[in-house]
């Protein structure tokens, strides 16, 4: 990284924004306290290359400790230069003002404070006056000031702009670095860093004096490591780097025993991710999202070590990655790719990755088509390594899939692997694949594919199916109750998902009836998890024998079950499961009674109403008596403030919760959810407000005043949110200094934001945001310039212009790292 580089991630985290830093630099990236530069730079203070401002100011500001290159500028009593410097952006720099030591009135006010702070500006410091120190010491930056004075300054704009100042007797030239704590203010020709103070000090002091100072830390470094350090991830590490000498030192020895790193919280490129999986000697498994990153990025951190590998959103990655994964990693175990689907050959290098990696126990690839649902699997012949035990494919032709699973014998090896299609019936296998976990994504389910699998995987312990149809299906091409009939057989399932998605054609499992439900829950009592979604044949009579035959029924799921009704729940609380988890999604037959008895569950962690309109108010009484739940997924229902109010009082922990298209909710019910005492204020992390009509700033402003732990916001589509939120969110730590940080923000479609805002997305505003939606607005219309710049500022800050849903998780493939 060169010197420029360096300095930009510096200042990053000087701001405040956290920043997963490389772990070469974490050691510089510390702010450096003005005594310890002073007792380890003493060649530089006796050549005057350090100098120390004289004791006459005073400390005003958030930031307490800050340090930039210099800018200077010289006025006398007037403010206008002051004003145009600050409008500049400030890129981690600091203005120093020479105003001739004036005691009559101010050159920085609260307004100045708050533009210093939104363009980028580490501090201000003025050889003369401020006022509104409430409002300055509100900014997020650091000032240092004589005094303070109720007088406003002349509007002549008379002054001098980077020219060389003296201040007390000290002489101060534009480019040199200031740094300041509550010690005092410092002045260096060069920029400081950590390393070349420890240098100095062990030239000056020998070798001996380094190892006792070591040898203090080591004391307790083992139990600071062990017991801390690596329970936090790499964000909380970089940002405890910043703290101190000592804290930078024990995070530099940390990082070699991180075993897990999990990076799929932000966007890094080739070069932070090189930096930060470089320190990390010790890694095991790794997450990555891999939008901005090309093949050769991971190969540089693939490994023998390497026994578990997630890469997401692989939007610039080929083919090519599967042999370089192959050839470097033998010992994996674990394999996780999203990739786009290319015009590349697939087996090729699929069969080189499959060759080196001899041990692999757990593959899954999700290769997305940019235009269609990818059939990157069409007619390809795997012959899988003897030791998997979890596959996942996605998408693929049903009859592949017939012939992939069929081949999955023990003996089909690669010259002798059959490749005809299958014909029945099959022998059951006196011995087969060991393969326990099986997940595919396909053009249609049918009773033929679950009969291949019902006999030729023996061991299977879950079973996800999902199917896309473009159009209807044949009777002898469907799903029947002979096929559950067939599931039925698997004894040892413990998980269950069969669904048909209706995003290509409108259309149901019609071939399946409660016969099919009978013989299910008859034969796989075992049952822990079920996700039924599109049979609409299926009553009450179907669910509830699922219900009350699965003993040990913790996750129950049903989507369009369009005969679902309150029935189903009656009594749930005599079932011998403890539910734990449910979602019933576009069931237009549940009422609220269904809730009240599902409520009945003290287990109840998470629960899903997305798009049953018939629950309203009645139900949250029951709701807010839940001690365990945590995820509260609301959408579509007919809800009032009223309801809020009673949710607001409540004791669940609830740390999500969703009110897309609750459009009876207001700006009152959102005040009401957090100031109604109850246990939601304190917890809640993640607020969906999107689609409701009546959402304004007012609502925004209590969510900045009060939501201390929101860190995801959606208000997608909320028309009469303008500037004024996106002011409150970007300076929300105002009015709660324990605020966390935003991560995900939401705005799209919102058509109050003008392309003025862009201003408040800058540095330092919106420290920590990983990503931010602003499609189908004026920023993301007429900003594109503004918007350049601020990717550039935040490298970790995915931009989606596209309308995606909150991450991009179902569209990256469209729009990559645009």
């Amino acid at each position: 990284m060169d010197k420029d580089k360096e300095r930009s991630a510096n200042e990053k985290l000087g701001s405040g924004e956290i920043y997963p830093l490389a772990s070469s630099h974490l050691r510089n990236m510390a702010t450096l306290a003005t005594a310890e530069i002073c007792d380890t730079n003493t060649t530089l203070v006796g050549s005057g290359g350090l100098r120390v401002l004289p004791p006459i100011f005073q400390v005003y500001g958030q930031s307490r400790a800050f340090s930039g290159p210099i800018t200077t500028l010289k006025v006398f009593e007037d403010n206008v230069l002051v004003r145009q410097l600050l409008e500049t952006k400030g890129e981690g720099r600091v203005l120093v003002i020479d105003g001739g030591g004036s005691m009559r009135c101010a050159l920085v006010g609260g307004n100045l404070g708050q533009l210093a702070q939104n363009m980028g500006w580490a501090g201000i410091v003025v050889n003369g006056c401020i006022r509104d120190v409430d409002e300055i010491n509100e900014c997020d930056i650091g000032v240092r000031a004589l005094a303070s004075h109720p007088m406003k300054s002349n509007k002549k704009g008379v002054g001098e702009k980077h020219v060389p100042i003296n201040i007390a007797g000290t002489l101060i030239r534009e480019g040199e670095w200031l740094y300041a704590d509550n010690d005092g203010v410092l002045i260096s020709t060069s920029e400081l860093s950590l390393e070349t103070s420890e240098q100095q000090e062990i030239g000056e002091d020998g070798a001996e004096e380094e190892e006792r100072t070591m040898g203090l830390e080591r004391l307790h470094i083992c139990l600071l490591i062990k017991e801390i350090l690596l329970k936090l991830d790499i964000e909380s590490l970089s940002s405890l780097a910043c703290v101190s000498k000592a804290m930078n030192f024990s995070v530099s020895r940390a990082l070699p025993f991180v075993s897990s790193l999990d990076l799929s919280a932000f966007y890094p490129d080739a070069q932070i991710l090189s930096g930060i999986v470089g320190g990390c000697t010790g890694l095991i498994s790794l997450t990555v999202n891999c939008l901005r990153l090309e093949n050769s990025a991971i190969r540089n951190v693939l490994g023998p070590h390497i026994q578990e590998l997630n890469l997401l959103s692989c939007y610039m990655l080929s083919y090519q990655v599967f042999a370089s994964i192959g050839q470097t990693c033998p010992n994996l175990r674990v394999l996780m790719l999203e990739l786009v689907d290319s015009d590349k050959e697939l087996k090729f290098y699929l069969d080189c990755m499959l060759n080196g990696c001899l041990f692999l126990e757990s593959l899954s690839l999700k290769i997305r088509g940019r235009d269609f649902d990818s059939t990157a699997f069409q007619s390809i012949d795997f012959v899988l390594p003897s030791t998997l035990k979890s596959m996942k494919l996605q998408s693929v032709l049903e009859h592949d899939a017939i012939r992939l699973v069929d081949q999955s014998r023990v003996g089909a090896g690669r010259n002798n692997v059959q490749r005809a299609h299958i014909s029945f019936p099959i022998s059951p296998l006196s011995s087969g694949l060991t393969l326990q976990r099986l997940s595919l994504v396909l053009d249609v389910i049918s009773d033929q594919l679950i009969i291949v699998i019902a006999r030729s995987l023996p061991h299977l312990v879950e079973l996800d199916l999902e199917d896309r149809p473009h159009m209807e299906p044949l009777p002898n091409l469907d799903l029947t109750n002979t096929g559950l009939q067939y599931v039925a057989s698997c004894h040892h399932l413990i998980g269950l998902s069969l669904v048909r998605r209706r995003q290509n054609y409108q259309i149901s499992f019609k071939r399946v009836t409660d016969v099919g439900m009978f013989l299910l829950s008859e034969g796989c009592k075992g049952l822990q998890s079920v996700r039924l979604c599109g049979f609409s044949k299926v009553s009450d009579a179907g669910y509830t024998s699922i219900l009350q035959s699965c003993l040990n029924l913790k996750k129950f799921e049903a989507r369009n079950a369009f005969r679902l009704s309150d029935l189903a729940f009656l009594n749930v609380n005599e079932f011998p499961c403890s539910l734990v988890e449910v979602k019933l999604l576009s069931c237009s037959f549940i009422t609220s009674e269904a809730v009240k008895q599902l409520t009945c569950s003290s287990t109840l962690e998470v629960l899903y109403l997305c798009g049953c309109k018939s629950i309203a108010d009645s139900c949250l009484s029951s709701i807010s008596c839940l001690r365990s739940l945590t995820t509260l997924n609301l959408t579509g229902a007919d809800i009032t403030d009223y309801g809020l109010s009673i949710l607001g009082q409540g004791t669940p922990p609830i740390t999500h919760l969703c009110l897309r298209y609750c459009t009876r909710v207001t700006d009152e019910g959102v005040s009401l959810l957090f100031d109604g005492g109850g246990t939601i204020g304190k917890t809640l992390s993640s607020l969906d407000l999107g689609y409701i009509p009546n959402i304004s700033d007012k609502a925004v402003l209590t969510i900045a005043m009060v939501g201390t732990e929101i860190t995801e916001l959606c208000l997608r589509c909320c028309l009469s949110v303008t500037d004024s939120s996106l002011e409150v969110l970007a300076t929300r730590k105002r009015f709660r200094d324990e605020c966390k940080p935003l991560r995900r923000l939401d705005l799209t479609s919102c058509s109050g934001l003008s392309i003025d805002s862009l201003v408040l997305l800058k540095r330092p505003s919106f420290a920590g945001l990983h990503w931010l939606g602003i499609g189908n607005t004026y920023l993301s219309s007429k900003g594109y310039g503004a918007l350049s710049d601020i990717c550039n500022q935040k490298p970790w800050l995915k931009i989606c212009l596209e309308c995606c849903e909150m991450g991009c998780y179902d569209g990256w493939q469209f729009h990559g790292g645009k």
